[in-house]
């Protein structure tokens, strides 16, 4: 009995921790989003091969987006220094039309070859793509919790046990939409 107990207390409090971090990081990323409209940040790295070719790899949030990339030099003429380097900037970052919103929607994979290049890869997606899901899990248990109360006779907003008083409520005054 002890051990079934525990397990279950020990998955709420799992459950609890990862609804704490979605929510967390649902947060985090709409702080991206909306610095992403003033500020451009990246980060970025490289490595120099012995053949004397270099590797780029790189991550911008700019415009609403975030762009994750790499691409592959035949030769270092840049002479790029192997290493990890952040990069921050501000100043309005506008599309050709002079929409700024735009890239809110945009999806993409590209696959090109420029020259000088052996192979270059770009993924852009809107940063909104990452609040969703991190949002959905603490909005499923709220909506979870708030009809769990309505179903067993408590009060939506404080809890308190309506059975007595079913009309309204004794703590908050509140007249309860469904009560079974």
């Amino acid at each position: 009995m002890w051990r079934t107990s525990n397990h279950i207390y020990v998955k709420c409090r799992l459950l609890n921790l990862l609804t704490a971090m979605s929510l967390l990081l649902s947060a985090a990323s709409l702080g991206l989003l909306l610095r992403s409209f003033r500020t451009y940040d990246g980060i970025t790295y490289h490595t120099v091969d012995s053949g004397g070719g270099a590797t780029e790899g790189f991550v911008y949030a700019a415009r609403g987006s975030v762009r994750i990339g790499r691409a592959a030099y035949r030769s270092n003429d840049w002479n790029l220094a192997p290493g990890v380097y952040a990069s921050r900037s501000t100043g309005t970052f506008r599309n050709a039309d002079g929409h700024v919103f735009r890239s809110l929607r945009a999806f993409s994979i590209e696959n090109s070859r420029v020259a000088g290049e052996t192979n270059r890869v770009l993924v852009v997606f809107p940063i909104w793509v990452l609040c969703v899901p991190f949002a959905a899990l603490p909005g499923t248990r709220l909506a979870c919790r708030i009809r769990r109360r309505q179903l067993h006779g408590q009060c939506p907003t404080c809890g308190y046990d309506l059975r007595a008083t079913p009309e309204r409520c004794p703590e908050r005054g509140v007249a309860p939409s469904v009560v079974r």
